[in-house]
């Protein structure tokens, strides 16, 4: 999960583990295209102030032409917007923060069947729970006539934690979370102040679910060895099993936790995307199983869109959200 300190505007289960292995690998070579395939951003604007969710109100936000959207109560920033497609709406989950940077945050919602015309939901998911301190970054997807909600939540009781926890709903508006909650724990070897931002998507070759949570491990013999996305697998989005590291980030600007990734498939090719300091990069794959490769020109980020997340919109376009 990403937050904002800025002024003007940033671009529009019953399983659990303390052990995990495996191995991962990635090469350097150029292709480029991607660009082409998003061809429409829907930019998130942010503002820095402290806002309370208590007072947000969905009736008041703009409904038309929300391709540049910001809360309109002065004191609300939003964030990590999570796209997501199905049955012909356009849904764009997204955190709204009313205690400022890492504490406090809750999910919001709106929808569009055309990209002009929006609506504005009540929120997705609040703090409910004494334990949560904020309702953080994830995906969702759809499954035997239920949306699932995967998301991180985040406690400061004792040093900051993270773990994954999950929601169902029948509408996509009004989620329940569910049990055991937590989902899944980080594994011994790695960071649980860092276990986030889980990316569930569906695997037709493997024929399974496949989860991508943001981490590091303690210890590493490189610093390139460190920083990963961690790979769960799973047949009923239910039940969870750790493969390892599926890829480990870094840029020519370094090493970072990679955050709000996002991963499918598009004419052949494999698109991984996350964010690591400045913007969202990308890599390529023929194969789920890597090696994924980078392009000469990897971020496709810039001043107005910094973390960005796909969706898809019909059959032959895919939109990015940041």
């Amino acid at each position: 999960m990403e937050n904002y300190q800025c002024n003007a505007s940033s671009g529009s289960h019953s399983w659990r583990s303390n052990s995990c292995t495996g191995t991962s690998e990635k090469k350097v070579q150029t292709f480029t295209g991607i660009r082409k395939l998003l061809g429409w951003v829907l930019i998130l604007f942010f503002s820095c102030t402290p806002a309370f969710r208590e007072n947000f109100e969905p009736s008041v936000q703009p409904v038309e032409d929300l391709q540049y959207f910001k809360p309109q109560e002065e004191k609300y920033f939003a964030g990590d917007p999570m796209p997501f497609f199905h049955e012909g709406i356009f849904h764009v989950y997204w955190l709204l923060d009313y205690n400022h940077v890492s504490a406090g945050h809750v999910w919001a919602h709106f929808s569009t069947a055309d990209l002009q015309h929006w609506t504005h939901h009540s929120l997705a998911l609040t703090i409910t729970l004494p334990f949560e301190k904020s309702i953080c970054t994830g995906s969702v997807i759809f499954h035997n006539g239920l949306y699932y909600a995967f998301y991180a939540t985040r406690t400061q009781d004792n040093g900051r934690t993270e773990f994954v926890s999950y929601a169902k709903s029948s509408d996509g508006i009004s989620f329940i979370k569910q049990q055991p909650n937590p989902l899944i724990i980080a594994p011994q070897e790695y960071e649980s102040a860092h276990f986030r931002d889980p990316h569930v998507f569906y695997d037709d070759s493997s024929k399974k679910f496949h989860m991508l949570i943001t981490t590091a491990l303690r210890k590493a013999d490189l610093e390139k060895n460190r920083y990963c996305l961690l790979r769960y697998t799973s047949k009923d989005l239910i039940h969870w099993t750790c493969q390892g590291p599926f890829y480990y980030t870094g840029s020519d600007k370094g090493f970072a936790y990679p955050e709000c990734s996002d991963l499918f498939k598009w004419n052949g090719w494999y698109y991984l995307l996350f964010k690591i300091y400045g913007g969202t990069y990308y890599r390529m794959s023929h194969s789920l199983n890597g090696p994924f490769v980078a392009p000469p020109s990897d971020n496709l980020s810039n001043d107005y869109a910094m973390v960005l997340k796909t969706a898809p919109f019909g059959e032959q376009r895919r939109i990015a959200v940041g």
